[in-house]
């Protein structure tokens, strides 16, 4: 025996085993107050950054869907006017073309379905005067039968569409008289 009177692996080591048992292997006294709230916080200020960036998403996604079916509706009607206009068999040109009830321009209403809400229409008629576009007080017939043209042959029309928003997007294009002879 030692002079404490334990052996190397005796008693004193038991006693030491029997204590740590009672009292767990480490302390864990657990966490505070402080450090459950910052932890919280930290949490809520996360959640809160990741619904900021989905509501972000979620309405930048439905402007661009806007946007997208606008573009779209105004570029169909576009091309579905040149074709009235200029392209099918029994074409609607007219030379000095006016907008109003019962005008030619004013009838081409496309034959594709257009979303509710959305409306579609021909907002303004210029013609080439030779050197620049001129509105209808300056527009001259052409002299088709002589072969001298004014040069009103073409037109710019500005088309406009408008989505149930209230937000318009215009168009302008070209088209030309389907009997012009360069």
């Amino acid at each position: 025996m030692r002079a404490s009177g334990l052996a190397p692996n005796g008693l004193s080591v038991a006693i030491r085993r029997v204590a740590t048992a009672q009292r767990g292997p480490k302390s864990e006294a657990g966490d505070t107050l402080l450090e459950v709230v910052l932890a919280v916080v930290v949490l809520a200020i996360t959640a809160a950054a990741l619904l900021g960036a989905i509501t972000t998403s979620i309405v930048s996604s439905s402007a661009h869907r806007n946007l997208t079916t606008d573009d779209t509706l105004l570029r169909s009607y576009g091309e579905y006017v040149q074709y009235e206009i200029e392209q099918q068999p029994t074409p609607v040109y007219q030379q000095c073309a006016v907008l109003g009830l019962g005008q030619p321009y004013s009838n081409i209403m496309p034959k594709f379905l257009v979303p509710n809400g959305y409306q579609l229409a021909i907002s303004y008629i210029q013609y080439w005067g030779g050197t620049g576009w001129v509105p209808l007080a300056q527009c001259l017939p052409s002299a088709l039968d002589t072969g001298v043209t004014r040069g009103n042959d073409f037109q710019r029309l500005t088309l406009v569409v408008t989505a149930p928003t209230g937000i318009s997007e215009s168009l302008d294009i070209i088209v030309r008289n389907p009997h012009y002879v360069a």
